[in-house]
């Protein structure tokens, strides 16, 4: 009796140690898991994405009756960059790589019964045997587990079972179910049976029934000697009681996906040279020269609207409200709580805008955000992301590339010899024996001294000017510099004459009134021609430039916008009165137009400007919107 206790301490032990084991093979990051999001599709087959296929595992998760299909995972995000460079070039346009947060998923126990290569083929009928299938990918391995267990007792009864028909090497550990992918038919190929319960031979079932019966030596009910199924949940006294884990958050697009680069946080910028330490001496209150801080995300926040301030675009939102009968105020133009109110109720009321709320929404989560341009994507990044985007740039031969690198030594420790070499080789390499049409004004063939930080910004952006193709400057560089980067960027007084290119500002506006009108527009859009997306594409970074820079138009082209909002807003009244079936539109289009130019006012205000120079940047805003989907208008 002693040596059947003796063993089964020792296979206990050596389970548990196994398991413990395994629990630590994944390699990812601590934080979130990178994966591509390859498109959304009505019906598809994984026969669908053969030219793809050996870049890496295909898995699907069902959303609104289409298929989101992904490939994946990868634990840190220039991987998964580089392998959305290759997709791209298959014809991918819209791939994009998004990113799921490790601590909003929870450990789970579950057994593992396969590991394959990604690439080679997987006996899948044989392996179903084992009961509903789970991926794990990591590195180049797709490894096949089964469960979630309740309890180590289910997982260990249920183990047990698996040796018996045939997976002997299978084993039991735990893993985050964030990185669990349900297998259909779409991973597989083909239509896969899941049995419920597992059958076991008679006689290895009879011995094992018998060796409990000698072990506990209490004469007790003899179970089924046919099939074995799964336990049913228990208390175990040495651990508390773990809810069965339902992995159906995996089944639709969780909220965690998020677009890499967005919303990262990385703990304070590292120093680049470590000093000698020194020994502290003893004083009150001591602090260090240099406090440390984290950086924060840059966002463009949604700004309160002055109610105080008279204007036309809270008078001809008021008027749209009324007309609805969801305002009952006069029309004098002041955006106070009556105004608030009606547009809060007509979102509610009105049935067409009620639809664009809901699409929004949905386009929102679909909407691809970031860069698939690494270099581009480690000058966005510096900011929250600096020691893997230093060494990301480090990486790359780009004279830009160390442009950036010598503005963050600048940044973090002032002037230095380091700084000076790096923009020097910079300059050099993208100006000499070079032409090129309309260079910068400077003597590109001296040594410089960076002592000022604004001298450095405007030899960066001759550096931007130079490079093909002209990277884009990312939005944190007009957060925490504004004064430095308008000089430097913004050197005519026309916005039209500004060219150069910026992070697109929509990744960091999470605005209800201007979400709403870009889902407005892009029902009524019929200008999808390649010239009407390039054209497109210029009037963002013109929309993005105001709103980073925020910088006055002159009187000539704030004149020219005013007299465009007229005539903009005299053809959309008589097209929609020509057409009557296009009048469900109208209603929308001027609630979300005008709300969204009363809220960008506010913006502009926000950054120093006057009331009437507000209006100007707000409407020249809303043109590089409106302008090409409704371009038929005018």
């Amino acid at each position: 009796m002693k040596h059947i206790l003796t063993l089964l301490l020792v296979s206990v032990l050596g389970f548990t140690s196994l398991s413990a084991k395994a629990d630590h093979q994944l390699s990812f990051d601590e934080d979130y898991v990178f994966t591509i999001h390859i498109g959304a599709f009505v019906k598809a087959k994984l026969s669908d994405f053969k030219e793809i296929r050996p870049y890496g595992f295909l898995y699907a998760q069902e959303y609104n009756n289409l298929l989101q299909i992904y490939m994946g995972d990868y634990p840190s995000e220039p991987k998964a960059m580089k392998v959305l460079e290759k997709i791209k070039r298959h014809g991918y346009a819209d791939a994009f790589v998004t990113r799921r947060n490790m601590k909003k998923g929870k450990s789970v126990r579950v057994i593992q019964v396969a590991s394959n290569a990604i690439g080679e083929d997987i006996d899948w009928v044989k392996y179903s045997a084992a009961g509903q299938l789970y991926a794990i990918l990591d590195g180049n391995q797709v490894k096949l587990v089964t469960g979630p267990f309740a309890s180590n007792v289910e997982a260990n009864n249920y183990l047990n079972s698996l040796k018996q028909i045939g997976f002997s090497s299978a084993f039991s550990k735990r893993i985050n179910n964030v990185l669990l992918h349900k297998i259909t038919a779409f991973e597989a190929g083909q239509s896969l049976n899941f049995p419920s319960e597992i059958i076991v031979p008679q006689e290895e079932v009879l011995e094992e029934v018998i060796a409990e019966e000698i072990l506990e030596e209490v004469p007790a009910p003899v179970p089924s000697m046919i099939v074995k199924k799964r336990p049913k949940k228990e208390v175990v006294k040495v651990e508390p009681k773990v809810e069965k884990e339902v992995l159906t958050a995996r089944e639709v697009i969780p909220e965690e996906f998020d677009v890499v680069v967005k919303k990262e946080r990385i703990e304070a910028k590292p120093k680049i040279e470590e000093r000698p330490k020194v020994e502290k001496k003893p004083a009150p209150k001591a602090e260090p020269a240099k406090p440390v801080v984290t950086a924060k995300a840059i966002t463009i926040p949604l700004p309160n609207i002055r109610a105080k301030v008279k204007r036309t675009s809270a008078l001809e939102l008021q008027k749209i409200l009324k007309a609805e009968k969801v305002y009952t105020n006069s029309l004098d133009g002041f955006y106070g709580t009556g105004t608030a109110k009606g547009w809060e109720a007509i979102k509610k009321t009105h049935p067409q805008l009620k639809k664009y709320i809901l699409l929004a929404t949905q386009e929102e989560t679909l909407r691809p955000k970031g860069t698939s341009d690494v270099l581009q994507h480690y000058i966005n990044t510096l900011y929250l992301s600096p020691e893997k985007s230093i060494n990301g740039l480090t990486g790359s031969k780009e004279a830009i590339a160390k442009a950036y690198r010598a503005y963050y030594l600048f940044n973090q420790n002032g002037p230095s010899k380091s700084v000076n070499d790096l923009m020097n080789s910079a300059i050099k390499q993208s100006f000499s024996n070079k032409k090129m049409e309309n260079k910068p004004k400077f003597d590109y063939t001296a040594a410089y001294d960076y002592n000022d930080i604004g001298q450095l910004i405007l030899h960066l952006r001759y550096i931007q000017g130079a490079s093909k193709p002209e990277p884009e400057l990312p939005g944190w560089m007009f957060a925490n510099h504004p004064k430095e980067v308008t000089k430097a960027f913004e050197t005519h007084s026309s916005p039209e004459d500004n060219k150069y290119k910026v992070q697109d500002c929509s990744e960091f506006m999470n605005w209800e009134e201007i979400n709403l009108l870009k889902t407005v527009l892009a029902d009524m859009n019929t200008n999808t021609s390649k010239e009407a997306a390039s054209q497109q594409e210029a009037n963002n970074n013109t929309a993005s430039r105001l709103l980073w820079s925020g910088k006055a138009l002159n009187l000539e082209d704030r004149k020219k916008i005013f007299d465009w909002n007229k005539t903009f807003w005299a053809n959309t009244e008589s097209w929609a009165a020509n057409d009557p079936l296009l009048q469900k539109y109208l209603t929308p289009l001027k609630v979300t137009y005008f709300q969204s130019w009363v809220r960008l006012e506010d913006h502009f205000m926000n950054k120093g400007v006057s009331p009437q120079d507000a209006k100007g940047l707000a409407l020249t805003v809303l043109k590089n919107m409106v302008e090409v989907p409704l371009g038929n208008i005018e």
